[in-house]
């Protein structure tokens, strides 16, 4: 008889509580974090609206963790709804990137959580999670894209265009910082237009880099090595729930100026026309004396 008394007056003790945990500075919910009771084994975690459910003793105290947070200690209290509120780690190598082209957290150099990408200011196109691994938003397009069906390209309608996994502007901006014009082409006044034409396959990595109408001394090269700066994060093209190849061209364009005169002498190239692709924005590369002045031309 007194054990089951002993039993009644335990289970009695127990309570189903439900909190909600969010953070300290933004109060979002935070999901996936672990909550557990001190001194036992068996954990749970909030959902993606941050709450959680636990049965607790008076006496028990919580254990709330989250990569990247503080870990908190704390006594359950007398309400079975609560709010807790966890604040960031200050020693985390957490930096808040927030500008006109890209919004988000990056963490010992990596992007975490949800990020934001404007191609242009205001005008939003594309949301990534990437704790998650998931695409939030695309921007609508409903342009044609080159889609590679066995070895030929295609130009046709897509669900899902190729792209950059970032601000297409930010993308530009790791090509022009990369971008030397060659010391034989200023040498020989080479200047002109050609082509770096790559293909972004169906797991999205950038791949095939070639040089269409090379004006020579160096450019093309130079080109390719500027555009292999850029990171290989690329989200592949979709048709009807299937990924494909797709490919791109981007012009770039090399220039020498002299008293505020252009000089030089476009070389002749074959001058044959384009392949299947999607031009992107043209890339310029000014050679002004021994300065060097690189500018974004946009369509």
């Amino acid at each position: 008889m007194f054990f089951m008394t002993f039993l009644a007056n335990l289970n009695f003790a127990q309570e189903l509580i439900i909190a909600r945990v969010v953070d300290a500075e933004t109060a979002k919910p935070i999901d996936q974090v672990v909550v557990f009771i001190e001194g036992d084994t068996a954990a749970t975690k909030t959902n993606h609206l941050g709450y959680f459910q636990l049965t607790v003793g008076p006496e028990d105290y919580l254990i709330i963790e989250k990569e990247r947070y503080q870990t908190s200690k704390i006594k359950v209290p007398t309400e079975s709804k609560f709010l807790i509120k966890l604040e960031k780690d200050k020693f985390s190598n957490t930096i808040i990137v927030s500008n006109e082209y890209e919004k988000g957290e990056a963490f010992d150099g990596y992007k975490i959580g949800v990020w934001e990408y404007f191609d242009k200011p205001e005008e939003l196109s594309l949301v990534v999670d990437y704790d998650k691994g998931q695409i939030l938003y695309f921007k609508s397009d409903s342009s044609s894209y080159p889609i590679k069906y066995g070895d030929t390209f295609v130009e046709m309608k897509v669900d899902r265009p190729a792209r950059y996994m970032g601000s297409m502007h930010e993308m530009n901006s790791i090509i022009q910082r990369n971008l030397i014009f060659p010391t034989q082409a200023r040498r020989k006044s080479t200047v002109g237009t050609l082509h770096i034409l790559f293909e972004v396959d169906s797991t999205g990595q950038a791949q095939d880099f070639k040089v269409f109408n090379d004006i020579g001394d160096g450019c093309g090269e130079a080109a390719i090595d500027a555009i292999k700066q850029v990171p290989n994060l690329w989200v592949p093209a979709m048709v009807d729930g299937k990924a494909y190849s797709s490919r791109f061209a981007i012009p770039v364009t090399f220039a020498i100026q002299l008293d505020g005169k252009s000089v030089g002498r476009p070389k002749k190239t074959s001058k044959e026309t384009l392949p299947i692709s999607k031009t992107l924005t043209e890339i310029e590369v000014f050679a002004v004396g021994l300065i060097q002045e690189r500018r974004e031309v946009t369509f």
